[in-house]
């Protein structure tokens, strides 16, 4: 199979210069990234890293994350991106998982060796010794000195699943699959000269990694943040002036909520919003804002984005993400595996070259299913008559009551429609008499201006009775995974509490 150099190496080589990151006021060329992993991939030699080992990034969203990712590749090991926010136990399960040998992390109270996974050895990112600005480089490291050669078939990155449909498990990314999801975002969002990418979805989100690739393909510099902060947002936006960023819905409503007038001359040309369901509220809110919002549709087993409307597609249909990228194919199946008809619901099935193989834990994993049809995701949606996609919600999200179905998404939108809820979320709970009964989290505008009773009976005009929520509890806010998604198990564990079992 033909094998090319890295892809920092061959960008640096192109463009030595050009602004490749953006971090904490400090500018990093493409040739110092290079030179940075470089010596990055030094020190793991040193500590013994060899090709095709997996080591293990329990690390934050910096420069040193990024050199380390692209060191890891250069000697032809793999490197596997952890959220350092887990416990060790979940970190340590993780890393087990996919037989890491090593783990770089910057939380001294992991253990330097895993008594219950011995084949696991952490080492603390301070004693790598690697230059937290460009101006720390020194000449003494030589560009391509560890140039690797890649195949388009070998794992680039591991990334785990958020876990909001079971336990997280291990993606292998291989290059294809991110070439080809570069390419088709690209042939529908546009790469334009100029364009800058503001990051700050976490790197061990598929929606954060993916810009850090897609920012060495095409030349782009990235402006990386450790984190959503509002002051940092603005700041970036203000210094900087990009022209994209990507965002889950709970920042896009943050964002909102804390409007400043910085943001009126904004440069941003897209908005690019998915892994939660987005109220048509706060959507017109963002476009009377200028903030041209792409509703994107993705998953970490396809590298990324599988649909996305552009800002102009949003605005003609407010809620569907759109048609599938280039070089995708969306279809809806039933059970039979045939496919529905335009409008009808079933399940999403994604094919082409972005797919994962499948996960790294072996067939049995309990996640989502590829076959030779492509990827089953497990999301219900429908594609209209010009084959535009609508995400409905999880399959196993639907909740079945006295023998009647009930799509959450539907119940969210009509407790949105009362002026007083801002955010809603819409569970199953077991109940004896009728197997599910529909219960519903809801975030005030200002706390205690509705009661729950009256929040029934403003459905009950809206909705069927069969699917007005049974149970209402209030919160101050939604809780969330790591991904920044609505965390339904968390939910649920609260309702039994709530129900005292």
């Amino acid at each position: 199979m033909p094998r090319s150099r890295d892809w920092l190496a061959m960008r640096a080589h192109h463009s030595p210069d050009q602004t490749g990151l953006i971090y904490g006021g400090q500018v990093w060329t493409f040739n110092e990234l290079s030179m940075a992993t470089a010596l990055a991939a030094a020190r793991l030699e040193q500590l013994d890293v060899q090709k095709g080992d997996r080591v293990g990034l329990v690390l934050g969203s910096h420069p040193g994350t990024v050199a380390l990712l692209f060191a890891a590749q250069r000697i032809g090991a793999v490197p596997a991106l952890v959220n350092p926010r887990l416990t060790s136990s979940e970190i340590l399960d993780q890393l087990a998982s996919i037989d890491c040998g090593l783990a770089v992390t910057e939380n001294p109270n992991l253990p330097v060796k895993a008594t219950d996974h011995p084949g696991i050895s952490f080492r603390l990112l301070d004693t790598l010794d690697l230059p937290d600005s460009p101006d720390l480089l020194g000449q003494s490291v030589q560009f391509g000195k560890f140039e690797g050669l890649i195949a388009r078939n070998d794992i680039s990155v591991i990334l785990f699943t958020s876990g909001s449909s079971g336990k997280p498990l291990p993606v292998g990314l291989t290059y294809e699959n991110i070439f080809w999801s570069v390419l088709g975002s690209n042939l529908r969002l546009g790469n334009l000269p100029g364009d800058t990418w503001l990051v700050c979805l976490p790197l061990f989100h598929v929606g954060g990694v993916s810009i850090v690739f897609r920012s060495i393909l095409n030349e782009s510099p990235i402006l990386l943040q450790d984190g959503f902060s509002l002051d940092e947002i603005v700041t970036g936006l203000v210094s900087h002036r990009p022209t994209l960023i990507s965002v889950v819905p709970t920042m896009l409503h943050r964002i909102l909520e804390n409007w400043a007038p910085d943001f009126q001359q904004s440069s941003l040309r897209v908005v690019l919003t998915g892994g939660a369901r987005l109220s048509l509220d706060v959507l017109e809110e963002a476009f009377d804002r200028s903030l041209p919002v792409a509703l994107t549709y993705g998953l970490t087993e396809a590298a990324s984005q599988v649909a996305t409307a552009t800002p102009s597609e949003v605005l003609q249909k407010p809620g569907s993400v759109g048609k599938g990228l280039y070089f995708n194919k969306i279809s809806i199946h039933n059970q039979a595996g045939t496919d529905h008809l335009a409008g009808e619901v079933g399940e999403i099935v994604v094919s082409g070259p972005t797919i994962m193989q499948g996960y790294l834990t072996g067939p049995s994993a309990q996640g989502r299913k590829v076959t030779e049809q492509g990827l089953f995701t497990g999301d219900l949606g429908y594609l209209d008559e010009q084959g535009d996609l609508w995400v409905i919600g999880r399959q196993d999200g639907v909740i079945n009551t006295g023998g009647e179905k009930v799509y959450p998404l539907e119940v969210e939108q009509a407790l949105l429609d009362h002026p007083q809820v801002r955010l809603a979320h819409v569970v199953g709970i077991e109940d004896q008499e009728w197997g599910q009964q529909v219960a519903a989290a809801v975030v005030q505008e200002h706390a205690g201006a509705i009661r729950e009773e009256d929040l029934i009976e403003f459905l009950k005009s809206r909705i069927g009775n069969y699917k007005v929520p049974k149970k209402v509890m209030f919160l101050d806010e939604l809780p969330l995974n790591s991904s920044g998604k609505i965390d339904t198990f968390v939910l649920k564990r609260k309702f039994e509490a709530l129900n005292g079992n």
